[in-house]
């Protein structure tokens, strides 16, 4: 119930033509104020690990100068997420050391997002970094661990999600295609 009524209330808050017909990066980018920012080192790996932006002093001004406040911390959308409109983070992680800020969404949104890096933490959640690697709760798991967790016996309701990194690679990908392949319970998007 709480997580329909977080999504009723992304879907409210931010404006109807961004996801008219699905969400759509290009579109959004021409139509909407945003930042992109450049990331660090220590904030790349925090980005592809738990899908969490701790903003710099630096990166909190720049976004206030647009007259938004912001939170330190916010929530970050992987590479091909979302496929529709209903949940829409503050951040899109754009590419390996980039992120977008969508400033208007950012003034609307509550607490920076944080939805999107706590649900990564949800049993079945994990995520690529950067080069491809794997992370569960924000601790590596090699490509085996992931694939006998795809292939274990679960309950149709115990789905295994991962989100992909911009620079997830071709092999991976197509790795994964045959995983969800073989498995009801696994599913990613491109």
């Amino acid at each position: 119930m709480k997580t329909l009524f977080f999504s009723i209330l992304l879907v409210l808050s931010f404006p109807a033509d961004l996801f008219a017909d699905g969400f759509s990066l290009e579109r959004a980018l021409k139509k909407h104020r945003h930042l992109i920012l450049k990331l660090s080192p220590s904030q790349i790996e925090a980005v592809g690990q738990l899908r969490r932006l701790d903003l710099t002093k630096e990166q909190l001004q720049l976004i206030q100068q647009h007259g938004v406040k912001s939170p330190q911390t916010l929530g970050v959308m992987s590479a091909w997420e979302p496929d529709c409109g209903c949940c829409i983070a503050p951040a899109y992680w754009l590419k390996k050391d980039q992120v977008v800020i969508w400033l208007d969404h950012l003034k609307q949104i509550k607490n920076g997002g944080k939805w999107y890096y706590t649900v990564r933490l949800e049993p079945g959640r994990y995520v690529i970094a950067s080069e491809d690697r794997i992370f569960h709760n924000g601790s590596p798991v090699s490509l085996k661990e992931f694939e006998k967790a795809v292939s274990a016996p679960r309950e149709a309701t115990q789905r295994i999600q991962i989100s992909l990194a911009p620079d997830t690679s071709e092999k991976l990908i197509a790795k994964l295609r045959d995983l969800q392949k073989k498995s009801n319970y696994f599913g990613f998007r491109l």
